[in-house]
């Protein structure tokens, strides 16, 4: 049992010390984010195109195939 509790005081003390340095790495890595205009948006250089009635529907095609071939691929 005493094997076990400093067992344990050993793992939460590993634990506290990886948790304190991740947290000050992260800071850190902030600041020089921030330091260089990173201010937590993501600016595209070009326009992101709205998905169409084509698109859809080449997708729900895909489905619709994949779903036939899992249900029925026993037949085939």
């Amino acid at each position: 049992m005493k094997g076990m509790i400093s067992q344990s005081q050993m793992f939460a003390e590993v634990f506290a010390l990886v948790f304190i340095r991740s947290y000050d790495r992260a800071e850190r890595v902030n600041k020089a984010m921030e330091s260089r205009g990173y201010s937590g948006k993501y600016i595209a250089a070009t326009g992101i195109p709205r998905i169409g009635y084509i698109e859809y529907l080449f997708i729900m095609g895909i489905l619709l195939m994949a779903a036939y071939y899992i249900l029925f691929r026993s037949l085939v």
